[in-house]
């Protein structure tokens, strides 16, 4: 495995030279890039490349372009986006926008296992996928369960994030990677 963000091609070369190619090797990190004719003729034919987070969709990256047509890398882009809709639909179910009422908040809003308290909101979870959806399950006397553009968020009883999604690239014999899945790491939060 190479996790590099400086000297990756360099890196790949000297593991090529040691005979370290192709479906031996799994990058991840900076070290996923398109390397092409940089390196060796199928240097990395059949290496996977691992990235966390998810890949925005069409329809979300689209929504990002239309505020900013300048915008290139959707890098956590989903991932953003979900921590700000948390994090307000956390302050809503407070009813209090300070950085201790939010924290105190974010296992409940997701759908973690949260302690009783006064503060929690309380009620029939149900999943929601936007800030509105979420605040009008609020007002309705639901608790919310957000999931948003990343997928599924959970926090466990000690607030560490239950899940974690990874995106899954092949390269070719062209040393070029292609997008080729993803993959969802959990923890039982015991």
């Amino acid at each position: 495995m190479l996790v590099s963000r400086a000297g990756a091609h360099g890196a790949i070369a000297e593991l090529n030279n040691a005979g370290v190619a192709g479906k031996k090797l799994i990058l991840s990190d900076g070290a996923v890039s398109q390397y092409g004719s940089g390196l060796g003729s199928s240097a990395l034919d059949g290496t996977r490349g691992i990235l966390p987070g998810t890949f925005a969709s069409a329809h979300f990256q689209a929504e990002l372009v239309s505020v900013d047509p300048q915008l290139q890398d959707m890098t956590f882009a989903a991932e953003t986006y979900d921590a700000v809709n948390l994090a307000a639909v956390a302050a809503a179910a407070a009813q209090d926008d300070a950085g201790a009422s939010i924290a105190a908040g974010l296992i409940a809003v997701s759908g973690g296992k949260a302690q009783a308290s006064g503060d929690a909101p309380s009620g029939e979870t149900a999943v929601c996928k936007s800030y509105q959806e979420c605040l009008d399950l609020l007002r309705a006397g639901k608790r919310p369960d957000y999931d948003g553009e990343s997928g599924r968020i959970g926090f466990d009883a000690h607030g560490d994030v239950s899940s974690a999604n990874y995106v899954v690239y092949t390269y070719g014999a062209d040393n070029m990677a292609t997008m080729t899945g993803s993959e969802t790491a959990s923890s039982s939060g015991s």
